[in-house]
Parts: C-alpha cells; structure tokens; sequence
C-alpha cells in the first residue's frame, strides 16, 4: 500500500532524527572506549604492572567500561519509537499554520472513509487536502535544530583525535598496552627500563665474614625500591627475607656523580640464596652462595734483609720487628690448603699480592 505523502513527510523527519540521536550516541561510545583504552594503557606504561592480579583489575575495569558504554548506547533514544501523532504536534509548534490541522489530518487518515464516528468524510478529505498543500511547501527538517548535537560531535571527534595523536605518537607502546589490556593473561610484556648489574657477582663468601655486595643500574639511574631478597636454610626450611637495599652517591670514572646499592650482612653461617629487585627489574635470578672455611696460616716466618750498606746478615724476625729503614722484609707462610691466590694487608689497608710457590 503506498504511503501518504503527508506521513512520508513526516516519517522523513523522524528518520533524520534518530540518525542524528544515533550519532552522537556512537561517537559518545567511541569517546569513552577510545579514552579508557588510553588511560588504562597510560596508567599501565606508567607503573609498568608486573602483578597478574593489577593486570586483570586493569582488564575487568575496561571490560566493564566497554559494557556500560554499550548498554547505554542500547537505550539510547534512537532505538526507541518516536509516535507520529506526537511528532507531528511537536511539528505544530514549529509551523502555527499548521495548528490542530498537522495532527488531525494524521488521525483522519488512519481512520476508514466510511466511519460514521469521525464526521463527514467530504470535510475530511478537505482537511487533509488543504493541510498536504501548506505541507508541501514547508522543509519541516527546519524543526530539528541539529546545532546541540553538532556541538557534540565536533567535541568527541576533536577528543578522538587527540587521543588518537597520543596513540600515534608510539605505535609499539600502543600495540603494547592494548594487547596487555585485552589479554591480562598473555606474556605480552614492556620494553624492560631498569637493568641491574651486580659489581662483581658474588657467589661465595668465607665464613664469619660479612656478605658484602654493590649494585649498579646499567644506565645509571637506580631506582627508589631496591630490595635484596634472602632465601635461607633454616631447621623448618628454607626462609625467605627481604631488606631495602642502601643508596650511596659515588663518583665515575668521568667525575660525574651517580647512586650505587650497598649491601652488608653479618652473620650468614650457611650456604644462602639472593637476588635483587628494584623499578621492572624483578626476574633476577636466585644466586647461591656458598659459605666456606677461610683457609688459615699453619706456619709464618718473617725474615729480614737489612741494606746492603750495613753488612748486617739476614735474620728471623720474631713476634715484634724492630728494622732499619731500608730493610726488605720476607714473609713466607704455609696455607692448611692450596691457594690460586694471596695477599698481605697492611694496617693502612694497602695491599700487596704474594707469590704461591709449590710445596
């Protein structure tokens, strides 16, 4: 059946109504989509999230964002049925010529020719003739001030473009955080930043002397939270402990100034595991350290050379040593065990190698 021009026309104006209702309620979807997926992916390149709860919290919140976006855009007012009766009111306002005749002529048509009930069906067909002539001439999309909605759409499009700038700016940051935000569970991963390098590796330790460790950032910038983690052989098992690790300022090569990690511990009698954690750096490896008898000295003598001006010969010296200036001292010993290396240190803490001879 072919429709009346006069509900065409009208039909017309309800369509590009909801088209309109339809498009800010998409672009107010991709705004909030778009930004959360921004915000979250911020926060995440940010903190750099290494916890697999953090992820999935970040993953359920954007998730949940998404679902509340789209069930708002499910009742939007553009899915819902706009009555033609009551927009073609709405349409008298607009157009006074049309008053109480825009509506009637409406009703008259859905109502059978010969219905007793609506009064003359000469006069109505008047009606709905002369109402179709003034109809005709009248651009009833004049009613629909498309200007608020306009406003909006300039407003989210603008917003979608600069997040979309932000996005851009980074490509792989960008495919990162998207692919970590959709898929907490996946081994999907942030370029690592914080690189710790231990100065040198310690692995054995002698027994009652004291742990000692210094730790350096590859680029020089030690993060705050630097740990030292312990793993320990207890009479329940093995104990886990972990300490912040102290920051001291030291002096480079080229003069300039940079923070370092130092770590002490005193009295580690067994065989011990550690490994260090600071910034992203958190998958260093545990470190055993074996904790071994220092050898000691089961014989010492010390011999004296007085200078050749002297004529003096060369004697033991015993417990004291009273010499010329000038005189060489020899010190040989015997080790409980064989050496690779020895060294005699002074009370002034210098340092001298000494030779391992065959025994």
């Amino acid at each position: 059946m072919q429709m009346h021009p006069l509900e065409a026309k009208i039909r017309a104006v309800r369509r590009r109504l909801r088209w309109w209702l339809l498009m800010e309620a998409l672009a107010r979807l991709m705004v909030w989509v778009l930004g959360g997926a921004v915000l979250f992916g911020l926060a995440d390149y940010t903190f750099h999230f290494q916890e697999l709860g953090l992820r999935l919290l970040l993953g359920l919140g954007f998730f949940a964002l998404v679902a509340w976006r789209l069930y708002r855009l499910a009742r939007s007012p553009a899915w819902k049925r706009i009555p033609e009766l009551a927009l073609a009111l709405r349409l008298e306002q607009c157009f006074p010529i049309l008053a109480d005749r825009l509506a009637s002529s409406l009703c008259f048509l859905r109502e059978p020719a010969e219905d007793p009930t609506s009064g003359s069906p000469a006069l109505r067909q008047l009606l709905i003739a002369q109402t179709v002539q003034d109809a005709m001439g009248m651009d009833f999309r004049r009613a629909l001030d498309p200007r608020p909605i306009r406003r909006k759409l300039w407003g989210e499009v603008i917003i979608c473009i600069v997040m979309g700038g932000l996005v851009l700016a980074d490509p792989n940051a960008a495919r990162i955080a998207l692919a970590r935000l959709v898929m907490p569970f996946s081994a999907t991963a942030w370029p690592q930043r914080t690189h710790l390098i231990l100065v040198p590796r310690v692995e054995r330790i002698a027994r009652g002397q004291p742990f000692e460790l210094r730790v350096e950032e590859a680029s020089g910038r030690m993060p705050e939270d630097l740990r030292i983690h312990y793993r320990l052989e207890t009479p329940e098992g093995l104990q886990e402990q972990t300490e912040p690790v102290r920051l001291v300022g030291v002096r480079s090569g080229d003069g300039r100034w940079h923070r370092v990690g130092q770590v002490r511990r005193e009295g580690l009698q067994q065989p011990f595991w550690y490994r260090l954690t600071g910034g992203d750096d958190t998958r260093m490896e545990w470190i055993r350290v074996e904790v071994l008898e220092p050898p000691s000295l089961v014989s010492c003598q010390v011999r004296l050379i007085p200078p050749e001006y002297t004529g003096l010969p060369p004697e033991t010296a015993g417990q004291w040593i009273r010499a010329l200036v000038g005189t060489r001292v020899e010190m040989t010993g015997r080790a409980d065990r064989l050496l690779r290396a020895a060294v005699l240190i002074t009370d002034d803490d210098q340092q001298h190698p000494a030779q391992i001879l065959p025994d």
